[in-house]
């Protein structure tokens, strides 16, 4: 068997079958729960005859899942079963699995597949496209990469229509283009001479070949189907390539399983690396997001450590020794039979309560002040010291915020919550969201918790709901000269570097709500 966490084996052994992502570090064990998920499929959601399809991003990563699979089971012919196998193994690379796909419909005519844009037959056609297009100032040599990677994103992304590009978000491009300028209109027609000269010279280029494949797939039925299908690395598969796969399950209940690192990709044409939404490849992630942490090394000693940290990372190893420090102290005041009150007690009414009655303590992040209050969810009435308060806000509830590692992002509504308005000195655009995580404890905000989120600007240092390539998380925003970082309360988590990629603020934190049990 394949060594795991308790953690990991459960998610490689959960019964649900559908749509999920697994994101993590590199070394976090997630291609190991997916071999091993891939096995708790062939045994227990395949019949016989229905295959596993497990997609590597390369060959070597390929090589690396079949070692894999050798390493745990017999390997013959692609099957992990010697004896009536109920379902099979099929191992393919990303680029395999769209030549066999190719061939099939010979989408390339027997052409020679040129693995990018010769540069010498763009320099050949950019007189011509000076002269039809005069105004665009960049048509010249001196732009030629410029000139390439677009050529190349506007294949890796599906577009094979004029229309389809015009329209298209262009972001990150290293000069601007307007939908409706000319640059657009002159980088498709060259794309189109580009592709008619290489036809004439019988070859084409393999993002092109892609892209015809992903056409033909979209309308042949009797394509090659899958069961289930595993995706290693699919932070850094393109769209062309992403959309491909999916076309390649079958229409039965199955699975559809993503692996992702959790930071963004290197990789200038990765879709979901590079902070994509899973809805616009034809997937809903909501709620089936699983984080996996690396495990813990042995850490060397507080010299050795001071020698090769930065001034950063120096800081957040002495917030793990207060840290430390206060779980010691709190352990020893617990075994202390001497009694120790504390600067500020609650005292909740003693009596039995009802089980429709909540209740709260209120935390004003602005003043300072806390408050604990009463709902009453069956009259729906909100009650400070037994006195019932006129004024409430019904505030939307949004969905879960990672204090911890960024969660997918929700924005269906999921509730509504009545909180007493003098908590909110009439503030407007607030929202609450459900905490989900323990990274911001030193801050007094614990897994379960509500937050209130203020819509606005939020300055260095305050702590804030953001979203992320495609997640969101509750953190500390601390500005530094070249980058943002998001910075949380609790010395286990390391800041996260925000440098590139789809980022905004959501909100300032105003107020956190923590359920009395």
């Amino acid at each position: 068997m394949l060594k795991l966490s308790k953690t990991q084996e459960k998610i490689a052994k959960q019964k649900r079958v559908g749509t999920s992502v697994i994101k993590g570090e590199v070394h976090s064990g997630k291609t190991s729960v997916a071999v091993l998920r891939m096995f708790y499929l062939l045994d227990h959601a395949c019949k016989a005859g229905e295959r596993v399809l497990f997609v590597c991003s390369n060959e070597p990563a390929k090589g690396n899942i079949i070692d894999q699979l050798k390493k745990y089971h017999r390997l013959e012919n692609i099957s992990l079963f010697e004896d009536e196998p109920k379902g099979e193994a099929v191992i393919k690379s990303i680029d395999d699995l769209i030549e066999e796909a190719a061939d099939k419909a010979d989408v390339h005519l027997n052409l020679e597949i040129c693995p990018q844009i010769p540069q010498q037959l763009i320099l050949e056609l950019l007189p011509k496209m000076r002269k039809l297009y005069p105004k665009v100032r960049w048509l010249k040599k001196e732009q030629l990469d410029f000139i390439l990677h677009e050529l190349t994103w506007i294949n890796a992304c599906g577009y094979d229509r004029f229309e389809e590009y015009r329209k298209a978000a262009r972001k990150g491009a290293a000069i601007k283009l307007p939908k409706n300028g000319n640059g657009r209109k002159a980088i498709w027609q060259l794309k189109e001479q580009v592709n008619e000269k290489l036809r004439r010279q019988g070859k084409m280029t393999k993002d092109q070949m892609n892209l015809d494949t992903l056409s033909y797939l979209k309308e042949d039925t009797l394509r090659e189907r899958y069961r289930h299908v595993i995706i290693d690395d699919a932070g850094e598969l393109t769209k062309v390539q992403l959309e491909c796969i999916r076309l390649l399950k079958s229409e039965e209940l199955g699975e559809v399983l993503f692996l992702m690192d959790k930071n963004p990709s290197h990789h200038a044409f990765a879709w979901l690396g590079k902070g994509a939404s899973f809805k616009t490849i034809g997937y809903n992630m909501t709620g089936h997001v699983k984080h996996l942490v690396k495990r813990k090394v042995k850490l060397q000693t507080k010299k050795e450590k001071a020698k090769e940290l930065t001034p950063l990372e120096q800081f957040m190893c002495e917030q793990e020794e207060r840290h430390l420090k206060q779980n010691a102290l709190e352990k020893a005041v617990q075994r202390s039979e001497t009694i120790i009150e504390p600067e500020v007690t609650y005292k909740v009414k003693e009596s039995k309560l009802p089980w429709y009655v909540e209740t709260y303590r209120y935390i004003n992040k602005i003043t300072g002040m806390e408050t604990v209050f009463q709902r009453d969810s069956s009259a729906g009435e909100t009650y400070i010291d037994e006195v019932k308060q006129e004024n409430v806000e019904k505030l939307p509830i949004y969905t879960d915020i990672a204090a911890g590692m960024p969660i997918e992002l929700v924005d269906e509504v999921s509730g509504q919550f009545d909180l007493p308005a003098d908590f909110l000195h009439h503030r407007k655009n607030t929202y609450i969201l459900h905490v989900q995580g323990d990274s911001m404890v030193g801050a007094n905000i614990s897994d379960g918790d509500y937050v209130v989120i203020q819509a606005g600007n939020v300055n260095s240092h305050e702590i804030a709901a953001v979203y992320y390539n495609g997640a969101t998380t509750l953190k500390h925003i601390v500005q530094e000269e070249d980058h943002i970082l998001l910075v949380s309360e609790n010395p286990k988590y390391k800041p996260i570097v925000i440098e590139d990629g789809d980022f905004r603020v959501m909100g300032k934190l105003i107020g956190v709500i923590k359920p009395i049990i």
